[in-house]
């Protein structure tokens, strides 16, 4: 097996303590790992218009007609567009009609965290590393994410997932660089590779959880953080 390596300066930090993701999230336990992610980070604005046009036509086809037709997006190419049009929809249709709204017309932190939620139950691969390593690593108080703590994440999963291991090196690094960007995006990770706590106000809170009551797990956040019944 061809295993990452890390090639930075980050701020490196321990391995994380495995935990089976399933339990928390009620899906296979061996998933599928697809790494199409890498089209794009956080994509904050793009989904944001992309929102916005699907509670204006209250449908997926129409909204990404009118998203390609007026090359909303600013891509230079209609193929462009349409790619991450596609990207975009496939990963707001994980939302909930009000968890949407704020994507389209909220602040742009509350954005940005449940724009990682999508992300989190539409990609397996970033939502097991959010669960076993990110979440991990602030419930021990070990605030440091560094490259090495993705790599031995990757190396461990693709033992047991054919389709990362068959990733060429370029392509793992890719994915690796994105991931750590839509987590700087989010307003997650610090730059030099510190942890930021989540900070979820209860209105947040409870559309976090809103169908996802395992939301907690994808964020440096404690169960409590989330708990709405008693905020």
């Amino acid at each position: 097996m061809h295993g990452l390596h890390a090639t930075s300066s980050h701020i490196i930090g321990t391995s994380a303590a495995q935990r089976p993701s399933d339990t928390l999230t009620g899906t296979m336990t061996n998933p599928r790992y697809v790494s199409s992610f890498t089209l794009g980070a956080l994509l904050q604005r793009e989904s944001q218009t992309i929102a916005a046009l699907y509670l204006e036509h209250g449908d997926w086809v129409l909204a990404r007609r009118a998203c390609i037709a007026d090359n909303l997006l600013r891509k230079r190419t209609a193929s462009g567009t349409a790619k991450l049009t596609a990207e975009v929809i496939s990963r707001l249709k994980h939302l909930t009609h009000p968890q949407r709204e704020v994507i389209a017309h909220g602040a742009h932190q509350d954005q940005c965290l449940l724009l990682w939620l999508a992300i989190c139950k539409h990609y397996a691969l970033i939502r097991d590393f959010a669960i076993e390593v990110l979440h991990e690593k602030f419930l021990r108080y070990d605030l440091i994410l560094g490259l090495t703590d993705y790599d031995r994440f990757f190396n461990d999963k693709a033992e047991w997932h054919p389709e990362l291991e068959r990733l060429g090196l370029p392509s793992r690094l890719k994915a690796r660089e994105v991931i750590f960007r839509m987590l700087r995006q989010a307003g997650l990770l610090r730059e030099e590779g510190s942890i930021i706590p989540a900070l979820i106000s209860p209105p947040l809170a409870r559309l976090l959880t809103d169908g996802c009551p395992q939301a907690a797990a994808f964020f440096p956040a404690a169960e409590q953080d989330l708990n709405t019944e008693d905020r």
